[in-house]
């Protein structure tokens, strides 16, 4: 049987994994991503979907593939500045102010070894979406927050700049995935052209 490879660029909690090399494992707790673990264990469930998901974390060590239980890839791409182990502080946002450009061509040049029929960006507040879009495979974006409405309430640098980039990113989509009439009303907005599925999170 022919399988469909579909590639997910998206957070997951790394902790769930035993095998993860870490160089600096972040104290306190992760966030549990329910939604992505919900939706892997249930698209996996199909015999003909082969699904990897990508994932950027800055306290690996290098980057690194794990096949889980469940039936799909983890592939995770370290995404520091050189030589360090942490993010970008907010004092210094180069990240920000190159676009994500050192996270987009990790994840471009993943995107493109593993090349898969359908590209999925969850989020559009980093890289994901914007590197999903910039593929060149068929791609499709969903919405975790809203930056653009965001940035009003909290006028931050880091909100303002990553609106920006959102609201280029929903321009040059054409598929997103909505789930409430507020975020697929803003699409339209910006794109009326867009192509929008209805997909509520599995999120229990």
């Amino acid at each position: 049987m022919d399988k469909i490879k579909i590639v997910w660029l998206s957070s997951y909690p790394l902790p769930r994994i035993p095998s993860i090399n870490w160089a600096f494992k972040r104290s306190g707790s992760w966030h549990p991503c329910s939604w992505i673990i919900n939706l892997a264990n249930a698209i996996t469930q199909y015999p003909e979907v082969d699904l990897h998901i990508v994932t950027l974390c800055p306290w690996v060590k290098k980057d690194q593939t794990v096949v889980l239980p469940e039936g799909y890839t983890v592939h995770v791409m370290k995404s520091s500045p050189p030589f360090i182990h942490r993010g970008w502080p907010a004092w210094f946002p180069l990240d920000l102010v190159t676009a994500f450009w050192s996270d987009r061509r990790k994840l471009l040049h993943k995107i493109k070894e593993l090349s898969p029929d359908i590209v999925h960006g969850h989020g559009t507040e980093t890289a994901s979406g914007w590197a999903a879009v910039e593929s060149g495979f068929p791609s499709v974006i969903s919405m975790q927050a809203i930056l653009s409405v965001l940035s009003k309430v909290i006028p931050s640098y880091s909100f303002r700049r990553r609106a920006v980039l959102e609201r280029r990113a929903f321009k040059k989509a054409r598929f997103f995935m909505g789930r409430t009439h507020y975020d697929i009303g803003f699409v339209r907005s910006i794109n009326p052209s867009a192509k929008i599925f209805d997909l509520p999170e599995a999120i229990n």
